[in-house]
């Protein structure tokens, strides 16, 4: 007898949720696909311990009858298909077939389905792969899906989910993406009875992003467009002026799917080429529209990853879409600045010294101790200043002579012109006592809060607290989960100004960096800016000769995002601009 077998029903559709069943979140997905595929107007999603215990999708779609709930747990049973042809112009969300099967053999699964015109409906209940029964009900019209207890009888891949807020988090991205697509449809989604967010259907033009970025985001996008041959792009990003303040990604939808593709991703890149900082990119989305025939959404199950047939035509409106909104989107014109002595300089809010404002710790360690601490070219000053961190000149070598509108010093260096952005001048030197600091001892002093924080975020946002609490410690935050789209933050570092607590806080709930390292990097970079002097703020003599002899002996010459601190003007550039070279 031969060695080969074919495998059971269930193993094999076991074997297909594996593909298409990745986490409770590709449940929803699947799920909530199909309400659409239904023309669900309305769609509400219950989740139970992040998915484990329980995953409800209601809508109010078509329904389904006797027959067609019984076959919908078939293998490759779908009414989205025909034959071979139907593959090369596909239209809804789901096609293959393989969703309902493989969920229902990873589960306990029950589907409740009434036509609209039927005055009853059928419930089918599957156990793990095995049908209990199929059975009339009463019910809506509509179709009801819940899956219980996702992999309890697989423990290998029950191990590999994460906590319940990072579940929670995964199919709050799901939900809010997919309503972002469609925004005629109402999608509510709820966690623990409590509801998550609600997209309320009919959204126009800007908001139908605000489920997927939130109305702080979206009050700043600007919109995108270009065309092709046979492709449209639209959509809105974040424009120059406003990518710093925000962790959130853009995402990519095609035919108002969600889609990862590296063609566009490729597009987007070389758009913001020399017109964005390094390691910036905008926030928003870009919508493609195509002809289904010109693009291969059958690459894999979980319909994510597509090709174009016509990769250029792709490429040229992605790139053009945004290069043109970044292009034409700077910041708004200010009027003439003023240059302010020293002998005219009016009184000043900070009423603390000068080391106060600018030296927030003690930093007894000289620069370079550690040999993986990132290196910053010297000032390209002349060769009598020295910067050297064992020949460090005296403050006297400085001299500064004033602020330009109350964001930029001017100091005289003996041989040229230093116009410094005091702003981020003081972010760089911050930043890079802050990173000796955590670097020698592990943790910078906190200081508790007299009333805690509450802040509102994303529930992915939130779910990243249980993962980057310890880590946050080190920098002084205490910041715990406190509901479902909700942290409380009972300390803050203690340099920094507890008014500021809150808007930090939450933009440290936005980064997107998994990696540790950059983690590490993105939350220093947000507490120095925040515990930075700001533009527009007036400065003593005093303070503008401690700012700029600080800037020499730390050496840094770009702030944590990338921005230049100062510029050199040499004696020789303002001898030839006056006519004396």
């Amino acid at each position: 007898m031969g060695s080969i077998r074919l495998l059971p029903p269930e193993v094999a559709n076991r074997i297909a949720a594996g593909e298409v069943v990745e986490r409770p979140a590709s449940v929803v997905k699947e799920l909530v696909e199909n309400a659409l595929d239904a023309a669900a107007g309305r769609i509400s999603i219950e989740v139970l311990d992040g998915g484990r215990r329980l995953i409800r999708v209601r809508d109010n779609g078509f329904g389904m009858d006797r027959e067609d709930v019984s076959l919908s747990i078939e293998r490759h049973a779908t009414s989205k298909i025909r034959d071979e042809t139907d593959l090369e112009v596909l239209k809804t969300m789901g096609f293959r077939g393989e969703a309902l099967p493989s969920i229902a053999s990873v589960s306990r699964f029950s589907l409740t389905s009434r036509p609209q015109a039927e005055p009853a409906g059928h419930r089918l209940r599957v156990h793990y792969g095995l049908k209990l029964g199929l059975e009339p009900v009463g019910c809506p019209p509509g179709t009801e899906v819940e899956v219980e207890d996702l992999f309890l009888e697989l423990p290998a891949r029950r191990r590999f989910l994460k906590s319940r807020q990072t579940e929670l988090a995964h199919i709050s991205l799901i939900a809010r993406s997919i309503a972002a697509a469609n925004p005629d449809v109402e999608i509510t989604l709820a966690s623990e009875e409590k509801t998550v967010f609600r997209a309320v259907g009919g959204r126009k033009g800007m908001e139908v992003l605000l489920p997927l970025l939130g109305e702080d985001i979206v009050a700043r996008l600007v919109p995108i467009e270009a065309s092709g041959t046979g492709v449209r792009v639209t959509g809105f990003i974040t424009p120059r002026e406003h990518l710093l303040a925000t962790g959130k990604g853009l995402s990519v939808f095609l035919n108002r799917r969600v889609i990862r593709c590296a063609l566009v991703w490729k597009a987007v890149n070389e758009a913001i080429r020399g017109v964005l900082m390094k390691d910036v990119r905008p926030a928003g989305a870009i919508f493609i529209e195509t002809d289904p025939g010109l693009v291969d959404v059958n690459v894999h199950p979980t319909k994510q990853e597509v090709k174009f047939h016509h990769q250029d035509d792709v490429f040229r409106a992605v790139f053009r879409a945004v290069r043109t909104a970044l292009e034409g989107h700077c910041a708004p014109s200010i009027p003439a600045p003023s240059c302010q002595p020293l002998h005219a300089q009016p009184e000043i809010p900070y009423k603390g010294p000068p080391s106060a404002l600018f030296t927030c710790e003690p930093d007894p360690v000289p620069w370079g101790r550690h040999e993986d601490r990132p290196r910053h070219e010297p000032l390209p000053t002349p060769s009598s200043i020295c910067l050297d961190p064992d020949s460090r000149p005296a403050p006297a070598k400085f001299r500064a002579i004033g602020q330009v509108d109350g964001a930029y010093i001017l100091a005289d260096i003996g041989s040229g012109l230093l116009v410094i952005d005091q702003h981020a001048a003081h972010e760089a030197i911050l930043f890079s006592r802050l990173e000796r600091r955590l670097l020698d001892e592990g943790a910078v002093p906190a200081q508790p809060l007299l009333f805690p924080v509450i802040v509102e975020a994303d529930p992915e946002a939130v779910s990243r607290m249980d993962e980057k609490a310890k880590d946050l410690a080190r920098f002084g935050f205490s910041v715990e989960p406190f509901g479902p789209g909700q942290v409380i933050v009972r300390q803050v570092p203690g340099f920094l100004d507890p008014a500021r607590a809150e808007k930090v806080v939450r933009e440290i709930l936005d980064t997107q960096a998994e990696d540790p390292s950059a983690f590490f990097r993105e939350v220093l970079a947000r507490v120095a800016c925040h515990s930075a002097v700001r533009a527009g703020m007036t400065l003593a003599p005093e303070e503008m000769e401690t700012l700029v002899s600080e800037l020499v002996e730390e050496g840094v010459t770009h702030c944590p995002h990338g921005r230049p601190v100062f510029r050199l003007i040499s004696r020789e550039e303002l001898d030839h601009w006056f006519g004396r070279a």
